[in-house]
């Protein structure tokens, strides 16, 4: 029976993978989109790169409203001990808002990165399992230790910054917004009165 990959070697398979002419021509119609996007915003060439060096084979660049919150806190977070809170919102965004609306101020809203298991890095936002509430107030850099907790399967690896309160409601706003489903206009944010607060989940 054929050993499996560790992480490590799982990465660096990935970046061999664009081998077939299918993998190829995505590859470089991302390159092609990232090249116009990275001319317009040099700053994000440098967060690519970061991404870059984690591994994987390419990254679905777009523009990026966090993209002085993730250069100055991002970090690359540990998937050891991740769990997955299911939900069923349609909207990648609206999973994690929905899940830090839940259980705020338990579970602080996270944006950035996840490398999928086609060697892919995309957006997207997920949460974390801390005792309080982290505070940037200070310049602090990011605790990478604390649980993950996702709303879809769990990705091979992860590069985001935990947002504060205010950016969290932010983003949240945002994210309504952008998706103005009956489900999303129900949302019920920590400003916008008491939440219906589930049992936190073990960590």
């Amino acid at each position: 029976m054929k050993r499996p990959h560790s992480f490590l070697e799982h990465l660096s398979h990935l970046t061999t993978r664009a081998d077939t002419p299918e993998l190829a021509s995505l590859d470089t119609q991302w390159q092609q989109l990232n090249a116009e996007l990275a001319k317009s915003t040099p700053a994000l060439a440098g967060l690519w790169a970061r991404l870059a060096a984690v591994g994987g084979r390419a990254i679905v660049g777009e523009p990026e409203p966090w993209l002085d919150v993730l250069r100055a806190r991002g970090v690359v977070m540990v998937r050891t001990g991740a769990r997955i809170l299911k939900r069923t919102a349609p909207d990648r965004y609206i999973s994690a808002v929905e899940t830090w609306s839940d259980f705020f101020p338990e579970m602080p809203l996270v944006v950035g990165y996840a490398l999928d298991a086609d060697g892919v890095w995309r957006r997207r936002a997920w949460c974390r399992y801390v005792e309080s509430i982290i505070s940037f107030s200070d310049g602090s850099r990011e605790d990478p230790r604390g649980q993950l907790i996702e709303c879809e399967p769990i990705r091979l690896a992860y590069f985001g910054a935990t947002l504060d309160e205010d950016e969290a409601l932010t983003f949240a706003l945002e994210a309504k917004h952008a998706n103005r489903s009956r489900r999303v206009a129900r949302l019920r944010l920590p400003h916008q009165g008491s939440m219906s607060r589930p049992g936190i989940p073990s960590p």
